[in-house]
Parts: structure tokens; C-alpha cells; sequence
């Protein structure tokens, strides 16, 4: 069995090396940018996660005062 390495193919012609360094460019630019989104959105559930958990101690810090001001009324 023989075992072929990969060759990279040079581009025949100046103009079509240009086209592939164009391109290239553009699809790193188009990766940073879905890169920059997905920092975005990621950092946008962090907060609403966050503020949820803030929201949820609030509401039991104030129900724990209420039935506590209940008990005492009671008793």
C-alpha cells in the first residue's frame, strides 16, 4: 500500500494567486466577525442569567421577611 502526501498546488498564473489572497482575507475577516457576534451573544446570556439569579434572591429575601413578619404577628 502506498501512502500519498498532500501537495498544495501552486496557482499557474499571478492573477489567480491574487484571487486566492483576496478571498482569503475576506473569509478571515467574516470568521473575526462571527467571532465578535458570538462574544456578543454569549456575554448577553451571561447578563440575563445573572439578572435572573439577582431577581430570584430578591423575590426570596423578601418572602422570607414577609412570612417572618407574619410569624411574629401571629405569635
Amino acid at each position: 500500500m502506498q501512502i500519498q502526501e498532500a501537495v498544495q498546488v501552486e496557482p499557474e498564473d499571478e492573477s489567480e494567486k491574487i484571487s486566492r489572497e483576496i478571498l482569503l482575507k475576506r473569509s478571515e475577516k467574516r470568521v473575526q466577525a462571527i467571532t465578535v457576534l458570538m462574544l456578543h451573544c454569549c456575554s448577553g446570556l451571561q447578563h440575563v442569567q445573572d439578572t435572573e439569579d439577582d431577581d430570584l434572591g430578591t423575590q426570596r429575601v423578601a418572602t422570607d421577611e414577609k412570612n417572618a413578619a407574619t410569624n411574629n404577628t401571629a405569635g
